[in-house]
């Protein structure tokens, strides 16, 4: 036995007792094992300790070789073709009707075409009837498509149109509308020459941002290492503020940029869509259309 190898004599593995070494084929070793049977085989080190292998195999031989007749919940087998354990070669047939084909394994494990967990589910179901989510409002529940397992509402929204919207999404609330919502969100926020209204009004900072200042950032050029840089955004354009010693003159000249800059363009855009207009009614064409003419 090599002297850097574990010794894995006497250890146990699922149904295998490792008797002891047995040989070594390239970098792997081999042991002889006992399984509970009586059964002794050569087994690698990597399938013993993984439980890749945990056994002969005499466990499977416990159950019959033709299944034809046999029952397992609402399944009985109708027909066996030949095959190995994994083959879907049986034919089975669910008290629900349908017909099937399983391999032996799959038979084994389960007890029924799939019915059993659809019939579950109605029975667990909660009724959304009358409820209300963002927009929508649930109208009853429908069979998007058979056995499935994700139960789907028929909602009406406040637009007037119908769509349909599965439990998870509705409790979630992923889905809120028919799809209007998001139209008019990207109505709201749409661009002027690349620039986005909400973003430049808003005074959010960017995860990203390491400074705690919107457009100021620390410099780690060579030449302007230790120094703050300011710049500023505007009509798909990014303007150079130049460096500063310290974070405080930088946030000055930002300041200052988003004053005449951005305070000019947001007080154009609110003379031309004032706020009594709801959210919404400002489409593509018009803005477009003013900013030509603007």
């Amino acid at each position: 036995m090599p002297k850097k190898m574990e010794d894995l004599t006497g250890h146990r593995f699922g149904m295998w007792t490792v008797l002891g070494f047995g040989e070594r084929r390239d970098r792997s070793y081999f042991w002889k094992c006992r399984c509970d049977c009586g059964n002794e085989r050569i087994v690698g080190s990597s399938s013993l300790k993984s439980g890749t292998s945990k056994g002969c195999g005499c466990t499977q031989l416990k159950h019959p070789k033709n299944l034809v007749g046999e029952r397992n919940g609402k399944l009985l087998v109708l027909e066996q073709g030949n095959g190995s354990w994994f083959s879907k070669n049986i034919k089975c047939i669910c008290d629900c009707g349908n017909i099937l084909y399983l391999s032996r394994n799959s038979f084994l494990k389960n007890s029924s075409c799939g019915c059993m967990v659809a019939e579950s589910a109605k029975l667990n179901k909660v009724d959304m009837t009358g409820q209300r989510f963002g927009r929508l409002l649930v109208i009853e529940d429908i069979e998007k498509r058979t056995n499935s397992r994700c139960v789907h509402w028929k909602c009406l929204c406040d637009c007037g149109k119908y769509t349909t919207a599965s439990r998870g999404g509705l409790l979630a609330g992923n889905i809120k509308s028919c799809g209007c919502l998001g139209k008019e969100n990207m109505d709201t926020y749409i661009h002027f020459d690349g620039t986005n209204v909400s973003r430049i009004r808003s005074k959010a900072i960017q995860i990203n941002n390491t400074s705690g200042v919107r457009g100021v950032y620390y410099a780690k050029g060579k030449r302007t290492i230790g120094k703050w840089g300011a710049r500023i955004g505007f009509k798909g354009e990014s303007y150079h503020l130049g460096f500063y010693e310290k974070i405080s003159d930088a946030t000055l000249i930002r300041k200052q940029a988003e004053e005449k800059i951005f305070g000019e363009f947001l007080e154009w855009y609110d003379s031309r869509f004032p706020k009594k207009i709801k959210k919404g009614e400002v489409n593509n064409e018009i803005l477009l259309r003013s900013r030509h003419q603007g």
